[in-house]
């Protein structure tokens, strides 16, 4: 057997992979098949790499602009399951 040692304190409290945006909550969501495809392009269009980048900054502008879509009182809502 055959052990190598490497040293890696240079990149000591580090991690590989992008820059932290700082704490952040997973949410899982389900979107239509066809408006996820729009979702992609125009992701891809204005630039990003991650999907999930556009559409925290979509919601966040939303936000910011206080535009809210109605909610559709007419589709049943889904019972909670236990």
């Amino acid at each position: 057997m055959i052990l190598i040692l490497v040293n890696l304190s240079f990149v000591s409290g580090s991690r590989p992979g992008r820059k932290s945006k700082g704490r952040r909550k997973a949410h899982t969501i389900r979107f239509p098949e066809e408006l996820y495809a729009d979702l992609q392009r125009d992701a891809a269009a204005a630039g990003y790499t991650h999907f999930g980048d556009f559409i925290v900054d979509m919601v966040a502008a939303m936000r910011d602009a206080k535009h809210w879509p109605r909610p559709d009182h007419e589709q049943e809502r889904l019972k909670l399951s236990a």
